[in-house]
């Protein structure tokens, strides 16, 4: 994932929901191609799964504004998890690390590169 405001969204969830983990899998619309994913926060209460579905768009929606959102947002119930998991409808989706970073960004080991280093800047 290169989109820093997916990348966003994936950290504003985790926030929200630190006991929970989320999940992302591409996933391939065939009514709209601008939809290239699925994320979903696993092992929700079902009971909880109505009010967590509306705040999990509410906050792809703050983060994208009026801007086409590229993937569909989430809960699953733990029946649904274990699916999603053993790999019941494809490959099984990548659970996001709880310490998400982007890819784009800089390690916290070393904030320039080598190459950098060595011209002084």
């Amino acid at each position: 994932m290169r989109d820093p405001r997916m990348d966003s969204v994936l950290r504003a969830v985790q926030a929200r929901y630190p006991g929970k983990r989320v999940a992302v899998e591409r996933y391939e619309s065939p009514d709209d191609p601008l939809i290239r994913w699925w994320i979903y926060v696993l092992d929700v209460p079902e009971d909880e799964l109505g009010p967590v579905g509306l705040d999990l768009v509410g906050v792809a929606r703050r983060e994208y504004g009026r801007r086409p959102v590229p993937f569909f947002i989430g809960p699953a119930d733990p029946e649904r998890t274990e699916e999603l998991l053993a790999g019941k409808y494809g490959p099984p989706p990548r659970i996001v690390p709880r310490d998400h970073r982007s890819r784009r960004s800089p390690s916290p080991r070393r904030s320039t590169s080598p190459r950098r280093a060595r011209r002084g800047r």
